[in-house]
């Protein structure tokens, strides 16, 4: 333990610093780790929604839809509209923020 009023020789002072670097470095590794986790599970999400709606064109031009196709379209549709709702909403605040300034 650390006595803040009394001198601290070099080799400790040594010590402290090494582990607070340590420290330091193993929370940059886990706030970085959770970053790339994040972004890669948005990248996978992305992915499947591209695979599906290759598959589903793919049908469309064979023309050999199903209803499970056009259920899959619809449902693809339906769960990707709140991020295109919030995209457009951003991208309208942003030109109104530019056009008052």
């Amino acid at each position: 333990m650390v006595q803040w009023g009394m001198p601290l020789d070099p080799e400790a002072a040594r010590k402290a610093l090494r582990l607070y670097r340590r420290a330091r470095f193993a929370h940059g590794l886990v706030r970085d780790h959770r970053k790339v986790r994040s972004v890669l599970e948005q990248s996978s999400a992305q992915n499947d929604a591209m695979m599906d709606a290759e598959t589903f064109v793919d049908h469309v031009r064979k023309k050999k839809v199903h209803p499970e196709d056009i259920r899959m379209g619809v449902r693809a549709v339906v769960n990707s509209a709140p991020r295109v709702y919030r995209f457009v909403s951003r991208h309208i605040q942003k030109s109104r923020g530019q056009d008052d300034a």
